[in-house]
């Protein structure tokens, strides 16, 4: 429970201290490049407790993965209260809303390859819970895929794009 706790301090500490929010520190460029090291960072922490399969190192990586969630979580949240501030905040124009499909697409794909492999290796492993935890996120990159492909073909398919 300590390393648990230990590891969800430190990340969600870690990602306060570079501003998750409200960057005010670093310039945007510095910023993303700590996000993206220390994102990649625990990536190979995540892949080490996997291999290792010791206690302490999969309780550090399970508590880290507990703090990089919830901190995610208030960041995007954030940007969702930022957004209905300003109602008009969204894309200029069908061209703008392509290229966010174009570069979102492959990223849900692959979120979603991700995910559902987790999720039958849950079931094959009679894991019910995390199988359970995992149908939200399938289900939710499967309907979100299904929109942006119906929306894509509404835009491209009409003559003059809305």
């Amino acid at each position: 429970m300590w390393y648990f706790s230990l590891g969800a301090i430190s990340v969600m500490g870690f990602l306060i201290a570079i501003g998750i929010t409200r960057n005010r520190v670093f310039g945007i460029r510095t910023w993303t490049a700590i996000w993206t090291a220390a994102s990649l960072t625990f990536l190979a922490f995540i892949v080490y407790a996997f291999l290792d399969r010791g206690t302490l190192a999969t309780e550090l990586a399970l508590g880290g993965a507990v703090g990089y969630v919830g901190s995610v979580s208030v960041h995007t949240l954030h940007h969702y209260v930022e957004l209905n501030k300003n109602p008009h905040a969204k894309a200029a124009g069908p061209t703008a809303e392509l290229r966010k499909l174009r570069r979102r697409v492959p990223i849900l794909a692959a979120l979603l390859v991700f995910h559902a492999w987790l999720w039958v290796r849950m079931a094959l492993a009679g894991d019910v819970a995390f199988f359970v935890l995992l149908t939200v996120p399938v289900a939710v990159f499967s309907i979100r895929l299904v929109a942006y492909g119906r929306r894509y073909r509404a835009i491209t398919a009409s003559p003059t794009p809305t």
